[in-house]
């Protein structure tokens, strides 16, 4: 699997980013079928820790599927797709299926309580989150 690197402006609250990749079958002496590929958001990196605001965390961010090919889980943190397509043999034509149709997007949180600051994001400034994928 290699996710296509993403590029633009940072994500923000609200912002949203497209993700795109392939996977692609590295047997040069047989085809593989791929049935299903899995992508997790994991832990940020490189957050702020400022303790008097919430910290950043997976829970800022979230999976989408404009298209609805992906299913999301409900916390929209992991996104599956059941492709059920057989990769030929690596070198060859249709060894490769792209990975389309899935966002990642930053959750714009509202306070608990109007003014009480428990939206405040400001922890993920400058964060670095990573997605990882399963393809089986």
């Amino acid at each position: 699997m290699a996710q296509t690197p993403v590029s633009g402006t940072p994500l923000f609250p609200g912002a949203s980013q497209s993700l795109t990749g392939t996977v692609k079958n590295g047997d040069t002496n047989a085809p593989a079928q791929l049935q299903k590929v899995v992508a997790t958001i994991k832990a940020p990196t490189g957050v702020h820790t400022d303790s008097s605001t919430p910290p950043c965390s997976a829970a800022d961010y979230q999976l989408l599927s404009p298209g609805n090919t992906w299913t999301i889980n409900a916390s929209g943190d992991v996104a599956t797709i059941h492709p059920n397509v057989e990769l030929t043999k690596a070198g060859s034509s249709g060894d490769t299926f792209n990975i389309e149709d899935l966002t990642v997007t930053m959750v714009d949180r509202a306070d608990g309580t109007a003014g009480d600051g428990t939206g405040n994001q400001d922890n993920c400034k400058g964060a670095t989150f990573n997605i990882t994928y399963d393809a089986s």
